[in-house]
């Protein structure tokens, strides 16, 4: 509603279409007018404040618009407007009061419910989502944007059939709405209909050539068409019409990411430059994919041309800070992060890097805070949520725990967003003792995994067995002769949550040791050479000559050495080491092996009660479990009959019961004389960035031991299964 007092119909109109057509220039100069002719004239601050907005300068938008409501209090343009610019500053609250304010104002208008209704949307709230939306259409039944925002209610509370049949009805009035084919894309390819899903995102394309959603849920389908090459050529058309867009970039890195062709993906992005010029989003895909391939030297090159490119490119500083992290450089990686967060200090994650950072350095009330201040960015992102149980830092009397069991029951999470909710309510509800609330949310955890994480014991048996019969006994005793060196790199084998971080920690005290954590190297110079020779693992190991050998171990030591600050040893905890004992043993022959075990009940709930985000296909299932750890430890039944004298056996109840013997002749194995510093383990300032960094900056602790009792009405399959144990 206009006054005439104010502006003319015409000229009202005139602010509308600039608006409507994004023209904010055009839009400040015609408000800026106004504001000219009668600065007490409310409408003038409005659009200023709307070109603002279409210029994403929240702040300044929100300056006029409160100069604009406080001269008028009852312009409902104004509050729908300041809404929309709250939104984007995540002042949630104060936004939905405002679009409140703005329908009270005209009633007739239900684009402010139609707004509250997106915003309950993106904050994760789909049932308020869906009410809006509805009350929205109350207003105006035939507004086909009001239509497609209940759609996307639906489509979030996972009411996918309700969604469906509402599309299909909006579809039969509506053919020129790209929008509408969009959405109707999206549902069908969550029902799997990859093709109609492909052929409506076209539609929409169609329709609106400049989509870049619509571009994007395409090449989504076109991967899950396993249409690879399709999708590549795809993206050199796409990139020359949108060679801004960061999330093209992205998803074409992902994409060489999950087909296993990072070297592939660094030529083409290198080609892309020659093409296009030098631009910062390539080179901080580059550095994305080098730091995949552990080539970090030219990961870092890669991103500092970006940030140099583009000095406000926040991702590169957080990629960048991330490799630093990941390489144990805590000063340049907390630098780097602190920049990404001056420039997007919306960007949750960046919160939760700095949280990891400072949790490894021990500091967990900085870790805890930023924590905190991820949660509060993103409410919906559980990782911070799970680490700040972990760390014990939330309470039984935390008024949020409801809010995030509900949450959790709602029916609306995503499968990532469900797993790292349940586990972290599994581990909180443990921390208060109720076992059977505890249990049940690690195994909906657990059995949302599950669907899409096969275990195929048959032919992880054949794996297993292959080894056996590829190092047989007798074989390696005649050929583990030759090639001893000085070199006595520290093993640390076992299955996971068996104490062998706290292993590592305690060895990584002494001050001749260096604590790598899960370091890969090994496996990754096995595969190297397996690829070279055309080989797949297992393979004889007689093939490999002396040269060969040492090219191997030089490789392996080379990348390790590759940090100045490493001692005279070192440790290598990667677990799944144990499946190369008889390789180790012929590369490194004087290498020393230790062996973490653990009760078998125990090892088996404490694997299912957390979250792996490595290769552990078989931790979803107890059954599983407890079948995959009977293999495990025929495996090490077979490296122990020949090995037994150099393969060292720490139990994990030992090392809590009778700490210092167990340490003292943990060192002498190792060949290391006997510190204090290692009975003052959790001293140590070493980065640990596995499940375990809480516990081993605690001293020895025995309430880990016996935890499966807390369990036991649900493990009788587990029992039976290991009863031979």
């Amino acid at each position: 509603m206009i006054n005439n007092n104010t502006i003319t119909q015409e000229e009202y109109i005139s602010l509308i279409n600039s608006y409507n057509n994004g023209n904010s220039e055009d839009l400040l100069l015609k408000s800026k007018k106004i504001i000219e002719k009668n600065p007490n004239i409310s409408i003038g601050y409005t659009f200023s404040g709307a070109a603002y907005l279409l210029n994403k300068d929240f702040k300044k938008s929100e300056k006029f618009l409160m100069k604009s409501a406080s001269i008028d209090p009852k312009n409902a343009i104004t509050f729908n407007f300041l809404g929309l610019v709250q939104k984007n500053l995540k002042k949630f609250n104060p936004a939905i009061d405002n679009y409140k304010k703005s329908f009270e104002l005209n009633p007739d208008d239900g684009s402010p419910l139609n707004n509250i209704s997106n915003l309950y949307r993106e904050i994760g709230n789909f049932a308020e989502s869906l009410e809006y939306a509805d009350r929205a259409l109350d207003v105006n039944q035939e507004n086909i944007n009001f239509k497609i925002n209940k759609i996307s209610a639906l489509t979030s509370l996972k009411r996918i059939d309700e969604a469906k049949k509402y599309t299909d009805e909006c579809l039969k009035t509506n053919l020129d709405n790209a929008v509408l084919f969009n959405n109707a894309g999206v549902i069908n390819q969550i029902l799997k209909d990859f093709n109609l899903a492909r052929s409506q995102f076209l539609k929409a394309i169609e329709l609106k050539p400049d989509y870049f959603d619509a571009y994007l849920n395409y090449i989504d389908t076109l991967i899950l068409l396993e249409e690879p090459k399709t999708v590549i050529k795809i993206f050199g058309d796409l990139i020359s019409k949108f060679p801004n867009m960061h999330a093209l970039y992205s998803k074409l890195g992902d994409l060489f990411i999950k087909l296993n062709r990072e070297d592939e993906g660094i030529i083409f992005f290198e080609k892309l430059i020659s093409k296009i010029g030098k631009n910062a989003l390539i080179y901080n895909q580059i550095g994305n994919l080098n730091r995949i391939l552990n080539n970090n030297v030219l990961a870092i090159n890669n991103y500092e041309k970006a940030i140099n490119l583009d000095p406000k490119l926040a991702v590169a500083f957080n990629n960048l800070g991330a490799t630093y992290y990941e390489n144990d450089y805590y000063e340049l990686a907390e630098k780097n992060y602190l920049n990404a967060k001056d420039l997007n200090p919306d960007d949750n994650v960046i919160y939760h890097n700095l949280g990891n950072l400072k949790n490894a350095q021990k500091d967990f009330n900085a870790a805890n805070n930023y924590y905190s201040l991820s949660l509060e960015k993103n409410s919906f992102f559980y990782d911070s949520l799970h680490s700040l149980v972990r760390n014990k830092a939330i309470t039984e009397e935390d008024n949020r725990i409801g809010d995030w069991v509900e949450k959790f029951n709602s029916g609306y999470l995503d499968d990532t967003a469900y797993s790292t909710l349940g586990f972290a309510l599994g581990d909180l509800y443990e921390q208060f003792n109720k076992n059977e609330k505890s249990f049940d949310f690690y195994k909906k955890a657990n059995d949302i995994l599950k669907k899409n994480n096969k275990f195929d014991l048959n032919a992880t048996s054949e794996y297993f067995n292959s080894i056996k019969s590829t190092y047989p006994i007798e074989y390696i005793k005649e050929n583990d002769s030759f090639n001893k060196d000085i070199h006595s790199p520290i093993f640390i084998i076992g299955m996971p949550r068996s104490g062998s971080t706290l292993v590592e920690q305690i060895i990584s005290s002494h001050s001749m040791v260096t604590g790598l954590g899960e370091i890969s190297y090994f496996q990754e110079e096995i595969n190297k050479y397996s690829q070279k020779k055309g080989l797949t693992f297992p393979f004889d190991v007689n093939i490999l000559k002396k040269s060969e050998i040492n090219e191997i171990k030089k490789n392996y030591l080379e990348n390790i050495y590759e940090n100045s600050t490493i001692k005279n040893r070192f440790t290598d905890k990667n677990l799944h080491n144990f499946l190369l004992v008889g390789m180790i043993k012929k590369i490194f022959p004087s290498a020393k092996i230790i062996h973490v075990s653990r009760d078998a009940l125990d090892q088996c709930i404490s694997i299912y009660a957390v979250r792996f985000t490595g290769y552990h296909p078989y931790s979803n299932s107890l059954e599983d479990i407890a079948n995959y750890y009977l293999l495990y430890k025929d495996m090490m039944n077979h490296w122990t009959q020949y090995y037994k004298e150099n393969i060292y056996e720490v139990s994990y109840e030992n090392l809590i019961n009778n700490s210092k013997k167990s340490i003292e002749n943990l060192l002498k194995y190792c060949d290391l004389s006997f510190e204090d510093n290692c009975l003052k383990f959790y001293e140590n300032k070493r980065p640990v960035k596995t499940a375990s960094v809480y516990q081993v900056r605690q001293k020895m602790y025995s309430s880990s031991i016996g935890r499966s009792h807390k369990f036991r009405n649900y493990m009788g399959e587990v029992n039976e299964i290991l009863k031979n144990e």
